[in-house]
């Protein structure tokens, strides 16, 4: 026998010819060195292992033990075999046996290696390899209920030896390898059914018999019949993307085979396998059938997604759309899975054209939150609203000047464009949070820049941008400072707008109380719109103020983390990229600023109960009434830590 002369080709061979992938090592050494002595007259490559035999052989057993294709043991059992989590291999000097993990697997792929050369006998097993191979070394699955996990996701699994038992009892069961499923195991049937139709000279009756189930439509019959004497692989192609005109064919092809053969009384090794290949091939028309109709449902159901995505209000969370439903009430997920979502969203979101924005964006809010909006619906939404916040902006600075000028007072807002946009913007903020979301994120210029691009251009209902800037908060919404002004004045009695009696009127109505001369010019704060009404009468004590700084801390850091701690984290964020010097004072301002707006207000607005919102309201008016603040790009984050850094003067009394 011709055996090449590297350790591990010798020790195949010896198994081989032993029947066996247990070698005792002693008796090997000895053939080894016999053999050696005689091949080396013709071949010098086998002097090595007739000079130093034993020596050769453990210089080189560790590389084929290094890779698992051999393992050294003191006893040829299954017990004494590694396990994954059990005893290591034994020492090569405890050693007695070499055992060849892939002995049976190499059997298998050498039945298969040619599956020309077995077509017409029926699928290797045990008994026509002669072998029998340990029950806790090979995997029994059942041919019509586990063959689809297969079709799912192929895989080597730990023991690839799969025992494929029929539905029919009396064809037993097969031997094959976890990574021919299915496509090897189907070109081998068909190869089956092509030896078959050619050498029993069937075809003309098979043509007969299927035409009148199939419409009887005899060209499309004779056309799939001739396809499996001529083209086998093509026929599993057409199988695996054809849909339901293959699997109509193959099914009734299928059943006319197995009633032909089961019908005869003596059956012949042929007749085995063609019945075996007649299982596997309509069991595999019906999963690939299966198959394509879920693949069809789920492009389906992603296409209902895209276009549930499109509706109002065009934003939505991840946990949202996990509940998105089909126009039948079904849940989408379902149709595909929680996986192949996160997949299609990532698709979404990342891959491009042409270097242009994804067709998905993603808003990004503060702690996380994130929610979904198409691209083309990000400028729509934009101005949308803006429309819808107007109103709510317009009433709440109109009834906040109304509440100043009855006090005849003034706020900067009244006579500065600058700070009146400021006032627009935190009121604005106040009303809907995700419109400032969207509005400070970059991804919206690039979409703005993108439909400036476009043969139709921006709409003129929703030009946000001057060049390479976001339009004042005045041009966006629409709103004048004087209107607001004429209309807070017109609300009030007539006295309140005449300039020769206002001034001695503010006298006499400020003598009383603060005995000032002249009306006070105040800087403006950002107006609630949906807190101010509901927080008057809502006076607090020291007690309470600290009640609700303890809830407010309990919302806003996570758990595990203390206040301090998290304060930090922000203060890292917000103040990361500047210099350590710079850092430092701008830290100490900016704390400076939170300690001073927080005790006027808590002075101004006695009323005033406590919450997040509040809170939240001061931080917006400081950010967007100190110019040094506006060049921050973390806005979000420092107000957080603005936030944060209130409830710590609340909570240790120094507010």
């Amino acid at each position: 026998m011709a055996i090449t002369t590297d350790l591990y080709s010798i020790l195949r061979a010896y198994a081989n010819k032993n029947k066996s992938p247990y070698i005792k090592i002693v008796p090997f050494l000895d053939f080894l060195g016999r053999y050696a002595a005689r091949m080396a007259k013709e071949q010098s490559e086998w002097a090595k292992w007739a000079e130093k035999t034993e020596s050769q052989f453990w210089n080189e057993i560790t590389e084929c033990t290094g890779d698992g294709r051999c393992v050294l043991m003191s006893e040829p059992s299954a017990e004494a075999l590694p396990r994954e989590g059990g005893p290591p291999p034994a020492e090569p000097a405890a050693a007695n046996y070499v055992y060849m993990s892939l002995f049976y697997v190499e059997k298998i792929q050498e039945a298969y290696k040619a599956i020309d050369n077995i077509a017409d006998v029926p699928f290797p097993n045990e008994n026509s390899l002669n072998i029998t191979i340990p029950k806790d070394q090979l995997e029994v699955i059942h041919l019509e209920t586990d063959l689809a996990s297969y079709f799912e996701s192929p895989t080597e699994s730990y023991l690839p030896i799969l025992k494929m038992r029929f539905p029919d009892e009396n064809l037993g069961s097969i031997l094959v390898l976890a990574p021919m499923l299915p496509r090897r195991l189907l070109d081998a049937s068909m190869l089956k059914l092509r030896q078959y139709l050619l050498t029993q000279g069937n075809k003309e009756h098979a043509v007969h018999r299927l035409t009148p189930q199939l419409s009887g439509n005899e060209d499309y019959v004779r056309e799939n019949i001739n396809r499996i004497t001529i083209k086998p692989s093509e026929c599993v192609n057409n199988m695996e993307f054809y849909g339901d005109g293959a699997y109509f064919f193959w099914s009734y092809f299928c059943a006319m085979l197995k009633n032909d053969i089961k019908k005869q009384r003596e059956k012949l090794a042929q007749d085995i396998a063609v019945l075996e290949a007649a299982y596997i091939i309509d069991i595999c028309n019906s999963l690939y059938k299966y198959r394509a109709q879920g693949e069809r449902e789920r492009e389906a159901a992603f296409r209902s997604l895209d276009q549930r995505i499109e509706q109002p209000p065009y934003y939505y969370s991840l946990t949202a759309i996990t509940k998105f439903t089909n126009k039948q009430g079904g849940l989408l997920l379902g149709k595909y899975s929680g996986p192949e979502l996160e997949a299609y969203i990532r698709k979404k979101t990342t891959e491009s054209l042409n270097n242009e924005v994804p067709e998905w964006l993603i808003i990004q809010g503060e702690e996380e939150e994130r929610w979904f909006i198409q691209k083309d619906k990000y400028l729509p939404l934009a101005g949308n609203m803006l429309t819808s916040v107007r109103s709510q902006v317009k009433k709440g600075i109109i009834d906040s000047w109304i509440k100043v000028i009855r006090e005849f007072e003034r706020e900067e807002a009244m006579n500065s464009d600058t700070e009146f946009d400021r006032l627009l913007t935190a009121t604005a903020a106040s009303a809907m949070s995700m419109l400032m979301l969207v509005l400070q994120d970059d991804k919206l210029f690039l979409v703005y820049k993108e439909l400036e691009r476009s043969p139709d251009g921006v709409p003129p209902s929703l030009q946000l941008f001057d060049k390479d800037r976001l339009l004042p908060m005045s041009s966006l919404l629409q709103i004048k400072r004087q209107d607001l002004l004429l209309d807070a004045k017109l609300s009030l009695p007539f006295w309140y707008s005449m300039p020769i009696f206002t001034p001695i009127i503010a006298f006499f109505f400020h003598f009383g109380k603060k005995k000032k001369l002249k009306p006070i010019k105040r800087k403006s704060p950002p107006v609630d719109v949906k807190k101010e009404e509901q927080n008057v009468g809502q006076k607090e004590s020291p007690g309470d103020k600290v009640q609700a700084a303890r809830e407010i801390a309990a919302r806003i850091v996570p758990q595990g983390r203390t206040l301090d701690d998290h304060l930090a984290v922000m203060q890292d964020r917000w103040g990361g990229t500047l210099k350590d010097t710079g850092r430092e004072h701008l830290v100490e301002d900016v704390n400076a600023l939170i300690r001073d707006n927080l005790h006027r207000n808590l002075q101004l607005h006695k009323n005033i109960k406590i919450t997040r919102e509040a809170l939240g309201d001061v931080a917006e008016g400081i950010i967007s009434g100190t110019p040094a603040l506006q060049g921050l790009r973390d806005k979000n984050t420092l107000k957080l830590y603005m936030e944060l850094y209130m409830v710590k003067l609340l909570l240790t009394g120094k507010a």
